[in-house]
């Protein structure tokens, strides 16, 4: 793995954080992933509606992105590249240029949706399954080891974004909400409590990427030679690593439930949670499996270069 892997996930969270203290949205990823898609909707409605000049630059970004899937397909086809997944592309841009139309006109929305927030939520979730199937059809082409790769960076970028932006978001949410519901009293402690949480919530995602990135280590060394001692060694570190993170979470986990049951009626908001990183937990699983795999397997492949 190169050294500069973690940089594009720190701007990232740098980006999340500055975005989500702002617009914290629902509090949920589902949330703050179809933020992006609702907030272009209403910047395209401001810009079409701020005259003539506006009008049309909103159309051309509008067109823009709602032909560019056509116009990835185009290329493909031009060059006899393209194949039956390919055909999604058409599909997608269908999909953008309804979801994108509806966003930047909510009167256009179903009114069985719920009405505008709701039907923008629902619209934007539209465009990212048309966004996530086509990309997956599309990635299912490549070599193992090059989609492996890619899937954990989506981890990577996944875990920075509930960590960084939508934990920030949420406990800008919480705090807000426990501020209105108790005018009287010192809400210090309440509001430490709340800081500690997601400070525990940041560790246990940086922990998180930690581990992905010794998968992604380990993804790269399987790709060169699966019965290297450096192959070996990296399902090893991802082992480790991800040992590292379960019993952080789950030691800190307890630590915040009993520092709130200590604290008592002293709080005014209590959250005792039992959390389970399934992330971490799952690639454990997977080094511990590949770790004894490639063990294995090293010790007969040099058994068998002592024979020839």
């Amino acid at each position: 793995m190169k050294r500069g892997w973690y940089l594009p996930f720190a701007l990232e969270a740098l980006a999340a954080a500055l975005v989500f203290w702002k617009f914290p949205g629902d509090g949920t990823l589902f949330g703050a992933m179809a933020l992006p898609f609702t907030l272009l909707g209403k910047g395209l409605r401001q810009l079409s509606l701020s005259g003539a000049a506006g009008n049309l630059a909103a159309w051309a970004v509008y067109l823009a992105l709602s032909l560019a899937p056509l116009g990835v397909l185009a290329w493909r086809a031009a060059r006899k590249q393209a194949s039956r997944e390919d055909w999604l592309l058409a599909v997608l841009a269908g999909v953008v240029a309804w979801g994108l139309y509806c966003l930047v006109n909510p009167g256009s929305l179903p009114g069985i949706w719920g009405g505008t927030d709701v039907g923008a939520y629902l619209c934007a979730q539209v465009i990212w399954s048309a966004v996530l199937c086509c990309a997956l059809f599309l990635a299912l082409r490549v070599r193992p080891e090059r989609l492996l790769g890619w899937l954990l960076n989506g981890l990577g970028a996944v875990v920075v974004l509930n960590a960084w932006g939508v934990e920030l978001g949420r406990l800008v949410l919480k705090m807000d909400q426990v501020r209105q519901a108790n005018t009287l009293g010192s809400l210090a402690l309440t509001n430490g409590i709340l800081l500690l949480r997601y400070g525990m919530d940041l560790v246990n995602g940086s922990l998180g990427l930690w581990v992905i990135g010794a998968g992604r280590t380990l993804a790269d060394r399987l790709s060169r030679d699966a019965y290297a001692q450096d192959t070996v060694d990296a399902a090893q570190v991802l082992i480790r690593r991800g040992t590292v993170a379960l019993k952080t979470a789950a030691a800190g986990t307890l630590g915040l439930n009993l520092i709130q049951v200590l604290a008592g009626e002293r709080l005014r908001d209590m959250a005792l949670n039992v959390d389970l990183p399934l992330l971490s937990m799952v690639l454990l699983l997977a080094g511990i499996l590949l770790g004894r795999l490639l063990t294995r397997g090293k010790a007969l492949q040099d058994d068998s270069d002592l024979i020839i």
